[in-house]
């Protein structure tokens, strides 16, 4: 860990450049997004002490600490299995972290160790708001399969005025019960939610008063660590280089041929990034091997 407390300050001082010092998940997810950049340059030891570590201050986020309990299992089963269990706390599918172990005897080991802590996480699912949830999904694939004889041009119309009944509906939930967290719904489910807001949030303006709730509402999500902040950024960046033909504002999304769609400046893009605690442009570009044009 001593090889890598210079670079872990200059992260931290690049992050409270462009913002004050956030005693929030944003600095978690700006830290784990640096650990996974060690990951991605070949550190794994580095990269699980700046995990385990965040992992006894930060409780949420079940992806990562998934993906971190299976990297540390041949290195230390028993932090695994407390990093499992943590992941299985906040919604993870057991399933899919047996799915990450290759040797059956692994799988076999994981499974009768957490199916208990499993299914005490399912007796305490909202089950209601999960069947909400369920139903939004179904119609919102309504008009986007193959399935229909009719021209494009009517799929679209019909299925924008789903999209849009789905994101009032789900805004009328919300208002009611809160945003459906991972603790709350699961993994899947509370990517149902953001599905919903991403297709429903482009029937409206930019600043009208839906799109602001969402901007609101998912901002502070992240802070309380139940949103993701890279889907935040390619939600605003889709809306921008899509529907308002402007530069995106976190340098998020490209062309499929691996071209940054534009921003205004690297700069710029680092001021917004860090300060829903991404990581730098540089960095991810590299990561997902983007290209500026």
């Amino acid at each position: 860990m001593k090889d890598i407390l210079l670079p872990l300050i200059l992260v931290l001082n690049i992050f409270n450049v462009y913002c004050q010092k956030w005693d929030d998940y944003r600095q978690y997810y700006q830290l784990s997004n640096y650990a996974n950049f060690l990951l991605f340059e070949g550190d794994t030891s580095n990269y699980m002490d700046i995990m385990y570590s965040l992992s006894e201050k930060y409780e949420n986020n079940p992806f990562e600490y998934a993906k971190l309990g299976v990297i540390m299992f041949n290195y230390d089963t028993t932090k695994s299995l407390v990093i499992l269990r943590k992941s299985i706390k906040h919604g993870y599918p057991l399933s899919s972290i047996i799915s990450k172990f290759e040797k059956l005897n692994e799988k076999n080991f994981i499974e009768k160790e957490l199916s208990q802590d499993y299914s005490t996480y399912l007796r305490n699912v909202d089950t209601v708001y999960v069947k909400f949830l369920e139903n939004l999904i179904k119609s919102d694939q309504k008009y986007r399969g193959a399935q229909w004889n009719l021209p494009d041009s009517i799929k679209f119309l019909k299925q924008n005025r789903i999209d849009s009944l789905n994101l009032l509906k789900l805004t009328e939930k919300i208002k009611e019960s809160g945003w459906p967290n991972y603790t709350r719904v699961g993994v899947a489910n509370a990517g149902i939610a953001f599905i919903v807001v991403l297709h429903g949030t482009r029937q409206f303006e930019y600043n009208s008063e839906v799109f602001n709730f969402y901007k609101t509402l998912l901002f502070s999500e992240i802070i309380n660590g139940n949103f993701d902040p890279i889907s935040y950024a390619n939600w605003i960046d889709q809306y921008h280089v899509w529907f308002l033909k402007k530069e995106q504002p976190y340098g998020s999304i490209a062309d499929p041929e691996g071209y940054l769609y534009p921003i205004k400046s690297i700069e710029d893009c680092n001021t917004n990034r860090l300060c829903i605690g991404l990581s730098t442009l540089n960095q991810y570009l590299k990561m997902n091997q983007y290209i500026i044009r």
